[in-house]
């Protein structure tokens, strides 16, 4: 008897259970699946779901802006080689950028050189010209322009600065689904570290994935800039920039777009009373007056061969000279010949400030 009762008892769970299989079999739905699929589809529409920050960028003239710009775009053209190098520098294939429009090569300083044999690669004007039939074919998502940016037209001749602005203009207007944002370095008077630090934190919102090796490439690089600068410092040495071509030569006072000679580097000015600065290429100066001032150091930028580490033409012709041969500097061989492109075109960049490091140490190993 209790057999034919358990089987009984079995008998009436099993045709329970079948009641319920059947309609699902039938084409019934389950009322918890669609539930389970919408919070499916929910999750992954929000991964895919282009997202946006808002960057503070500051125009040729210093002003603040904002701009919204997408995170994590695939399509970037870059007007600024710092910002390229900065990029480059922490690891490029984790930017997630598939195509990339920059500007002619022939000004590109040597450690960028990698990018010039890239296919995903596309030439979209020059530092100060942007070629707007290349953005007409690409469409970017976001666009980084420097300093240099909107500062000639297609003949090369110099705008001004109202036609800056109705260039800056004509693009906000002409492409509203590109962000366009100024990030440099070339300021009329440099700020290096905190225009590093203001430029590092715009991409790490634009670049999340290289959030944390910015940060940790730009901690490691200042730690090396202020020893450095602390050791200039004590040393109380006069510095005087000095930039020369062919056949002239300027010089650079604190205030000016070296000023961090003076502040990150430490060196002190050998002129305590500045000029106001009103040209990007310094004052023109003579031997006569580099004597008459007479700095323990000369730091010699060479306008004539940029991309060369040793110099060109315009250093040699300086070196030559014998009144320079007659300044402390040249006696007690403190003339130090500084790698053109780190301090002049992609001055803010990560490797260029290691490499500008690495100049003034050949000064500080000899203290």
């Amino acid at each position: 008897m209790k057999l034919n009762k358990v089987k009984t008892i079995a008998g009436i769970l099993l045709a329970t259970m079948i009641l319920f299989i059947l309609p699902a079999c039938a084409g019934e739905q389950n009322p918890v699946m669609p539930t389970m699929l919408d919070s499916i589809a929910s999750e992954e529409a929000e991964k895919i779901e282009p997202q946006f920050v808002t960057v503070t960028y500051f125009d040729a003239a210093g002003d603040p802006h904002e701009a919204t710009v997408p995170q994590n775009p695939t399509t970037v053209a870059i007007f600024e080689w710092s910002i390229l190098d900065i990029l480059y520098t922490v690891g490029w294939e984790s930017t997630g950028i598939e195509t990339l429009i920059l500007p002619d090569p022939s000004s590109m300083p040597d450690e960028l050189s990698w990018f010039v044999t890239q296919d995903f690669v596309l030439q979209g004007g020059t530092l100060h010209y942007v070629n707007w039939d290349i953005l007409d074919l690409v469409q970017p998502e976001l666009v980084i322009l420097g300093m240099r940016s909107f500062a000639h037209n297609a003949a090369g001749e110099t705008n001004s600065p109202e036609a800056r602005v109705e260039l800056q203009t004509h693009a906000d207007e002409a492409y509203p689904d590109t962000a366009f944002i100024r990030l440099t370095q070339n300021s009329a008077r440099s700020n290096l570290a905190a225009d590093m630090e203001h430029n590092i934190y715009a991409l790490q919102q634009i670049f999340p994935n290289i959030a944390d090796a910015l940060q940790s490439q730009l901690d490691d690089s200042f730690e090396r800039l202020e020893y450095v600068g602390q050791r200039v410092r004590e040393s109380e040495v006069t510095g005087l920039f000095v930039m020369v071509w062919a056949d002239r030569m300027s010089f650079f006072l604190p205030d000016s777009r070296f000023h961090m000679i003076y502040d990150e580097f430490g060196f002190t000015s050998p002129i305590e009373e500045l000029p106001q600065w009103g040209d990007q290429h310094g004052f023109d100066a003579r031997a006569e007056f580099i004597l008459s001032i007479n700095p323990d150091v000369l730091l010699v930028l060479d306008r004539t061969d940029m991309a060369s580490p040793t110099g060109g033409v315009g250093v040699a012709n300086f070196i030559a000279d014998s009144i320079i041969q007659s300044t402390s500097a040249a006696q007690n061989g403190h003339i130090y010949i500084l790698q053109g492109n780190p301090w002049y075109t992609a001055t803010g960049g990560l490797t260029s400030l290691d490499i500008k490091i690495s100049n003034i140490m050949s000064f500080v190993d000899t203290l």
